[in-house]
């Protein structure tokens, strides 16, 4: 895939990654942005989503990248672009451009970070979403989880420095700084208009997949990707129903479950309204009480 520049300044991701590195009193750092999840084959992959602090500390969506380093001296790792890149999905950023446009020291060969980790008397990380990644992880940095080792709830148990990134990390996130608010902000935005389109669509004789097409053609207008799988249903009694093929008719509720994805910001809406256009009374009671909080 094309590696595009960030949609907000270098300086956004140069301050994040200082206040970062002044919480961690100047140790180093490293974060993966995760590799391509192929579907049935290599060649055809998922859409990719960069991990969400690899995107925080850089803002780029870059398939096998790393970012490493600590104070001033960050550096991002990748595979070089193939000879052929530009015929199968054209143009993409320079690593010139993107260095600039992330405020990195450097950008290096993928190649040459077990170099760059073995002049480090250790280095914390975070563990990656992706298994395969997350091995990978665990193989380069000699840590003791791996693509299984996790709880029931999928967390990993982290102890040492890496522990302690994470506590730096959380602390920083707790409080959005302004670039992260007004990209959720659109995001917010891109959900509302999304909702909107969503109801004047629907219609008794219509079909689900009929109004989670509106609301997605809102975010895709947008440049934005659904955050998650869309729910739109008029079963809203199973909570993460994955199907959208029944058809609305007149009585029916129809739930949207929807969100948009703004550069790894993230709306999350869930609204229900009558397909026919008017509640019952039976329903009109029941909306009001779950609005008003009542139990």
């Amino acid at each position: 895939m094309s590696v595009l520049v960030p949609p907000q300044p270098a300086a956004v991701y140069v301050s994040r990654r200082s206040l970062l590195s002044r919480a961690l009193a100047g140790e180093p750092a490293i974060f993966f942005a995760g590799d391509l999840v192929p579907r049935n084959y290599a060649a055809n992959v998922y859409p990719y989503r960069a991990h969400s602090h690899f995107l925080y500390f850089t803002g780029v969506h870059w398939p096998g990248a790393v970012l490493l380093g600590s104070g001033d001296g960050w550096e991002i790792f990748a595979a070089p672009p193939a000879p052929d890149d530009p015929l199968w999905i054209g143009p993409s950023a320079t690593w010139d451009d993107l260095q600039a446009a992330t405020g990195v020291r450097k950008i290096r060969p993928l190649a040459e970070l077990r170099t760059a980790l073995d002049s480090l008397r250790g280095v914390a990380t975070l563990p990656a979403i992706h298994p395969r990644t997350r091995a990978r992880q665990a193989s380069l940095l000699g840590r003791p989880w791996g693509a299984h080792d996790e709880s029931e709830s999928g967390a990993v148990a982290l102890a040492g420095k890496d522990a302690e990134l994470a506590d730096a990390v959380i602390s920083l996130r707790l409080q959005h700084d302004a670039p992260a608010l007004e990209l959720l902000r659109q995001s917010a935005e891109a959900a509302r208009a999304g909702h909107l389109a969503g109801m004047a669509a629907t219609r008794p004789g219509r079909r689900e997949a009929d109004v989670r097409a509106a609301i997605e053609a809102e975010f895709a207008a947008r440049g934005m990707t659904p955050a998650y799988g869309s729910i739109v249903t008029v079963h809203g009694e199973v909570l993460h129903n994955e199907h959208s093929h029944h058809p609305l008719r007149t009585g029916d509720l129809l739930l949207a479950d929807c969100g948009a994805d703004c550069h790894g910001w993230a709306s999350d809406v869930t609204r229900t309204w009558p397909v026919a256009g008017a509640w019952s009374p039976t329903q009109r009671a029941l909306y009001d009480v779950v609005r008003s909080g009542r139990t």
